[in-house]
């Protein structure tokens, strides 16, 4: 069985080289779409709608574009658009902090003043 599975590339060890060979803060940003797609989808929408809107406007878009009810929806559509809201919110956080590192980086801020 452990041949097996080597042959085929799975063991644990090869992921975890995967998973360390990930900028980290790809990995922050991926945490951080999960934590906002869920707050959108559980707490936002039960709590107040327009931040559940909000945080999870890929689901309210498609809602809006097929016309059908977000109940209505398949667990296969569900899943991709839970997906997709991620991903979005990812590339957000990934968006932002590139912005704050162009804007706030410490060696532009040191040679504006120097000159």
């Amino acid at each position: 069985m452990k041949n097996v599975s080597h042959q085929l590339g799975f063991s644990l060890q090869r992921y975890y080289e995967i998973l360390c060979a990930v900028p980290r803060h790809c990995l922050y940003a991926l945490v951080f779409g999960v934590l906002i797609t869920g707050l959108g989808l559980f707490a936002g929408l039960q709590i107040s709608p327009v931040v559940g809107n909000v945080l999870a406007f890929p689901f309210v878009l498609s809602a809006y574009f097929s016309g059908t009810g977000f109940g209505n929806f398949s667990l296969v559509v569900i899943i991709a658009l839970f997906v997709a809201t991620t991903l979005f919110w990812a590339g957000v956080f990934l968006l932002l902090r590139s912005l704050k590192n162009a804007l706030f980086d410490r060696n532009s801020l040191t040679e504006s003043v120097s000159e």
